[in-house]
């Protein structure tokens, strides 16, 4: 139904062997024609559903030039693992294909990064933020070097970089260790291999999925519906 009412669109369907359902992956048609004119940079995640059989939705979201969110693609598993996460991607490559200027955005899930690695051989992953300074508060449980850190990332230049970086050298030789082992390319916007614009958190896919936060108690094929109606107009 979906590719009649929306053409060009793309949905994957997936059982177990008892012919249960699994997985369902689907993109709309016109966010897939319509992707070629935004930003290079898809934020990814998942988020839990809240309805009797449980199970998680993923979703990939970009970005417009005015700062809009564009749903990309959808997927209902039963949890994040790198089996879910490699099917979703899986997908996701027959309708966005692997490029060396493509950047996806995630947290720091082992399953996503394994996933990209996999199958987007071209393309980059970069980590968010937010999330780099959650595991820097717990890990090093001080917040005294993350707006060192939020100017590091920030940062556009090498060189206000460095000046940045000396800063935390100086300040925290452990934390800069640990900022060096984490890979700057992954978290610093100068060392990004290509453009990552603003978008050096995974807020993007996050709005999206607490706009969906009342639809996430529904059954599978009525929350597909919910997307369906109207996606560009559920994240005006």
């Amino acid at each position: 139904m979906a590719s009649e009412k929306n053409p060009g669109t793309v949905a994957y369907l997936e059982l177990d062997p008892l012919k249960n359902f699994k997985y369902v992956f689907i993109a709309f048609g016109q966010s897939i024609r319509g992707f070629s004119l935004m930003r290079r940079v898809i934020a990814v995640d998942g988020t839990f559903l809240k309805g009797k059989y449980k199970g998680t939705l993923l979703a990939a979201t970009a970005q417009d030039g005015d700062f809009n969110l564009y749903p990309i693609a959808f997927t209902i598993v039963d949890s994040e693992n790198d089996i879910a996460w490699n099917w979703f991607f899986r997908y996701l490559l027959t309708i966005i294909p692997d490029a060396p200027d493509l950047v996806f955005v995630s947290d720091h899930a082992q399953s996503i990064e394994k996933a990209i690695s996999e199958l987007y051989l071209a393309s980059h992953h970069g980590t968010c933020k937010f999330h780099r300074k959650n595991n820097i508060k717990v890990k090093f449980r001080s917040k005294s070097f993350l707006s060192l850190v939020e100017s590091a990332a920030n940062a556009f230049t090498f060189h206000e970089f460095e000046g940045v970086f000396r800063d935390i050298q100086n300040s925290n030789p452990k934390l800069a260790k640990y900022l060096e082992e984490a890979d700057f390319k992954k978290w610093a916007r100068c060392y990004a291999p290509s453009n990552r614009y603003n978008i050096m958190t995974t807020n993007i896919v996050e709005s999206l999925n607490s706009m969906l936060k009342d639809p996430r108690e529904l059954p599978v094929i009525s929350l597909l519906e919910t997307i369906r109606d109207n996606p560009y107009n559920m994240v005006s």
